[in-house]
């Protein structure tokens, strides 16, 4: 994931898809974005050939997903509609990638005439997907968004400060333990996050908004060959899983990073001790 707005333009920059991660105790994690399955078309032509199974909208990505029996060949755009009136952020010629019977439209905060931060989903939005040359190829979802059950995380009434100078060890990872005789670490300092991935040490850059919003620069790690496949394993899916970072929880004394797509707990760290390495 990539930050266009917060990091300098010298750090790889990361960014938040985050809809909106709210910090009260017990507190409810918003979704990262809004995923829903299968839209069902409203009956326009030829909509069988069209499906909308994912929609994640974030504040600085929307991005809709599908599937379709139409070759690759076929030419198809998009337009998005609220209350039936173009929306003015949205390109006017905006190309649907389609590729081996799926589909996939991204745009970006910063795009041609896109605002740097795009509004929060809401009643009235629809999105059509058509053949520029032939009419007959349209279809029209009528997008929803009540957002999905939340998931319930207890959690202290913290802020990004409160991760300044803090250090920590990996304790789970996807929710699983970390691999025998592996230390993870993770330690903040002055926007700055370091630490061992099990083998290998590696560096990146953090910025939290929100107050638990996060995002990290994509991690540079040293090249060495780990003696054991499970902990290259291991420390691919970590760095991964720090780079799709998008919120935070400090509870007692673990750290939890929740995943920018689905939403999930994937890093799980406990704090160490001072004078701990």
């Amino acid at each position: 994931m990539r930050f266009t707005k917060w990091l300098p333009a010298a750090a790889l920059a990361v960014l938040l898809l985050v809809a909106g991660c709210t910090n009260a105790a017990p507190a409810t994690l918003r979704p990262v974005g809004y995923s829903y399955l299968d839209y069902p078309p409203d009956g326009t032509p030829d909509s069988s050939q069209i499906r909308l199974t994912r929609v994640i909208w974030g504040p600085y990505l929307v991005r809709f997903l599908g599937t379709t029996s139409l070759g690759d060949h076929v030419p198809l755009q998009a337009l998005l509609y609220k209350d039936d009136q173009m929306v003015e952020w949205w390109p006017e010629h905006k190309n649907v990638l389609v590729h081996e019977g799926t589909w996939e439209i991204a745009i970006n905060a910063n795009d041609y005439h896109v605002p740097g931060e795009i509004p929060q989903p809401g009643a009235g939005y629809s999105l059509e997907i058509f053949e520029p040359n032939y009419v007959i190829i349209s279809t029209r979802f009528n997008l929803d968004f009540p957002g999905p059950p939340g998931e319930e995380v207890p959690a202290d009434n913290v802020t990004g400060a409160a991760l300044d100078g803090t250090r920590w060890t990996l304790s789970s990872i996807n929710g699983h333990s970390p691999v025998l005789f592996t230390h993870v670490t993770l330690y903040f300092s002055g926007g700055g996050a370091r630490g061992s991935a099990g083998c290998n040490s590696y560096g990146s850059q953090y910025e939290t908004k929100s107050p638990n919003l996060i995002g990290f620069s994509s991690p540079i790690s040293t090249l060495v060959a780990c003696w054991w496949k499970a902990i290259t394993n291991q420390e691919h899916a970590y760095l991964n899983a720090l780079d799709n970072a998008a919120c935070f929880r400090i509870v007692g004394n673990r750290l939890e990073l929740y995943d920018v797509v689905t939403n999930k707990r994937s890093l799980v760290f406990t704090r160490l001790r001072e004078g701990t390495k």
